[in-house]
């Protein structure tokens, strides 16, 4: 503790009730001694020099600062409450003369003789034992561990309640003292501050036993303290925010210290306010949307990364989400959880298709170019699946025997190919309507021929789509409809669907379909968005019209021949 180790009093080698004239007359003497440098000769010395982690100087420059300290009577006072008084002419001169020989124990043990009783209970804090309970808070106080200091604070605490020390100071230090509240308040301050300066801390230990015990500036230490907590914890947001953003790369590790240090501040405010109270929950929701800001700095950065640690994220969302109290601070922590959980979901998606990184490259430049530049023609279309089925080729082999990214690409690769098929069917229906109205008899039988031409090469090109690797819910959603429609259309004017059965003949090799030339269009968003005109018979459950049209044409063109 700084206070005790640091304490002028110590330096000087008196006891926390000196005088004004003793203090001049000491450091008078200090003085001589240091100028002539030999070491102090003085009876008795409280210098204590192995009290504390370690001992103090004693040069002219240190005992001037001493006397400097002690000029004010309010740092009088504080410094006085955090050292040795004698008060009860029996028992305190052997134990401060076992002090000045640095035997600690015999001084602890005389101490503890007047103020513990043999079953180790504490006994009443009277007028004869208050300076033994004061003495050996000193004493506890000065120790390195924080349970011993703790100890000391409690029994400081119990020797100020009985008033002797407040009315011993205010005559030996020949000035007014504050009343008990406000003395508490002096004492308390300094200690919570000293243990706040140590490597180790202690402060949520001390607060919880100030939160416990009983004494007169508990209501007001618990308000200043839980405002002065507040405080605190919205500089280590700052900071760590300001952290976070600078390095997103590292923001989990400061997301995780955020954390951490925030819930020792937040565990010290619920003593001092319950959770339901609203500067509770404010200050909770405050620390858990700031871990989650940095949280999400560090996704952003690392989620093109095979390295972001999810699991890790994932404990910081769910522990952030654990202290907020408000519906939509819990709200914002859920929506993240699940986007990271979608992130770890679709990972060995993601590493697979690393493998094959060239292919998904050159499909979707495809995809994008069918569905936003070019004709929905069946030329175009069969280029399209031509170039698209060479890729997927070479995926299905590099990643067998798994085919989930083989089964994606396919599935896109298809609903792009089907919305341009559509929207080509639909323009040759709507082109055979009109031929077959105004056209001479051989325009009709060419908007026919053409008509089926269409169909039919719709239908080859959707048997080749049906043999990829489709996802479940296209294939026998809107995939398997349009095929249905597709395949009654065919079936009204006559055009093959099933395979023919030949007498087997050498095979003749034919040359490949040449590639057309790309029709540039501005835009596609009328076929392709699965409500074109062949696709809505199926939504309005309207086949017969496509009949009765079929049937009606051939018909007429029939009366016009004969």
């Amino acid at each position: 503790m700084r206070s005790i180790r640091e304490n002028p009093y110590r330096l000087l080698g008196m006891l926390g009730s000196s005088s004004r004239k003793d203090l001049d007359s000491r450091t008078k003497k200090l003085r001589q001694y240091a100028e002539a440098g030999v070491a102090p000769q003085l009876a008795p010395d409280y210098y204590c020099p192995n009290l504390g982690r370690k001992p103090l100087r004693r040069t002219i420059e240190d005992i001037e600062r001493c006397k400097g300290l002690l000029t004010l009577d309010q740092d009088r006072l504080r410094y006085a409450l955090l050292w040795f008084i004698d008060v009860n002419p029996i028992t305190d001169p052997p134990a401060l003369e076992a002090l000045t020989r640095e035997n600690y124990e015999e001084a602890s043990r005389i101490w503890r003789k007047q103020i513990y009783r043999t079953t180790g209970d504490l006994k009443p804090i009277t007028e004869k034992n208050y300076s033994a309970c004061h003495n050996l808070a000193v004493l506890l106080t000065a120790s390195t561990t924080i349970a011993n200091i703790i100890s000391g604070v409690a029994l400081e605490l119990d020797a100020l309640e009985q008033g002797g020390v407040q009315a011993f100071l205010s005559d030996k230090l020949g000035m007014p003292i504050p009343n008990l509240k406000e003395l508490q308040l002096i004492y308390l301050d300094q200690i919570i501050e000293d243990i706040g300066l140590r490597p180790r801390g202690g402060n949520a230990q001390l607060m919880n036993m100030l939160a416990q015990k009983d004494y007169t500036a508990k209501v007001d230490l618990m308000r200043k303290y839980a405002v002065s907590a507040t405080g605190d914890l919205d500089k280590l947001i700052e900071d760590y925010t300001q952290r976070c953003q600078e390095n997103k790369e590292k923001a989990l590790d400061g997301a995780q210290q955020l954390l951490k240090k925030g819930k020792t501040i937040l565990e010290q405010v619920e003593l001092c306010f319950p959770k339901t109270d609203l500067k509770y929950r404010s200050t909770s929701d405050k620390l858990a949307k700031a871990v989650l800001s940095c949280g999400i700095q560090y996704f952003e950065a690392k989620s093109q990364d095979e390295d972001l640690d999810a699991d890790s994220l994932l404990s910081l969302y769910r522990e952030s989400r654990a202290i907020a109290c408000s519906d939509f601070v819990e709200k914002d922590i859920d929506e993240q959880i699940n986007k990271l959980q979608d992130w770890q979901e679709e990972a060995p998606t993601r590493r697979a298709e690393s493998k094959v990184k060239e292919q998904v490259f050159r499909i979707k430049a495809r995809i994008l170019a069918m569905a936003m530049v070019e004709a929905d023609t069946i030329p175009n279309i069969k280029a399209y699946l031509n170039d698209c089925e060479t890729e997927l080729e070479v995926i299905k082999s590099s990643l067998s025997p798994s085919r989930d990214v083989y089964n994606k690409y396919s599935t896109q690769v298809a609903q792009v190919c089907l919305n341009s098929l559509v929207a080509a069917v639909n323009e040759a229906q709507e082109e055979a309507k009109q031929g077959g109205e105004s056209g001479d008899l051989l325009s009709r039988l060419s908007a026919i021929s053409t008509l089926k031409k269409q169909l039919k090469d719709a239908w080859d090109i959707t048997e080749r789509l049906e043999k990829l690797g489709l996802d479940s819910e296209f294939r026998n959603g809107r995939f398997s409809q349009n095929k249905k429609i597709l395949k009654d259309l065919c079936s009204q004017l006559g055009v093959q669907t099933e395979p023919i059965k030949l007498t087997p003949s050498p095979p003749r090799p034919t040359p490949p379909p040449p590639r057309p030339t790309l029709v540039q269009s501005e835009s596609k968003s009328s076929s392709s968005n699965g409500d074109s005109f062949w696709a809505k018979w199926v939504d309005e459950e309207n086949m017969g019209c496509v009949f009765m049209f079929v049937i009606g044409l051939i018909v007429w063109l029939i009366s016009k021949c004969s």
